[in-house]
């Protein structure tokens, strides 16, 4: 999957185990062009800028 220079879209990362969910992430990130600065993210090839950032935990879980 690519974006156009300029698309914004979301990145969405959770894992879980046995006992249920244990982290979630998402990112509200903006396709960048060559020769601007960028973040990595895993899984995006050249990275984005991200323009939001929130992880969550389950209220009692190990975060």
């Amino acid at each position: 999957m690519s974006f156009a220079p300029g698309a914004v879209f979301a990145f969405i990362r959770w894992a879980a185990n046995d006992y249920g969910t244990i982290s979630s992430q998402i990112d509200i990130v903006r396709a960048v062009t060559r020769g601007e600065a960028y973040s990595t993210l895993p899984h995006v090839d050249l990275g984005g800028e991200i323009l939001l950032h929130l992880h969550g935990c389950p209220p009692h879980g190990p975060c």
